[in-house]
């Protein structure tokens, strides 16, 4: 089980341990997804190392905006959130087996 770091959050996977963390993270074919200690999804990180924000509709669609995550807070800088994104990223990949569709 690989531990990811974003601002100084603890984000642990989807089937990890649930007491000891601000969130959990899933790994997609080319992203992770984040969510919050409640399981809502909160935002995502691209597979270019692109942090945005998700916001879940009534109707189920999400909205999707580069806004800072309020549960994650702003980064020192546009770099270092980048560099973190893409260290995230890089660890949770390479360890974690990723989620795929199934493909008919």
């Amino acid at each position: 089980m690989t531990i990811i770091h974003l601002n100084g959050k603890s984000f642990v996977p989807l089937a990890g341990i649930r007491n000891e963390c601000f969130g959990y993270y899933q790994v997609l074919a080319r992203s992770l997804r984040l969510y919050d200690a409640d399981g809502a999804v909160i935002g995502a990180i691209s597979e270019h190392g692109v942090l945005y924000r998700m916001v879940r509709f009534g109707n189920g669609r999400f909205y999707f905006s580069y806004d800072p995550i309020p549960e994650i807070g702003e980064f020192s800088s546009p770099a270092m959130q980048r560099l973190e994104c893409l260290d995230a990223l890089r660890r949770a990949v390479t360890t974690e087996p990723p989620l795929r569709r199934n493909t008919i």
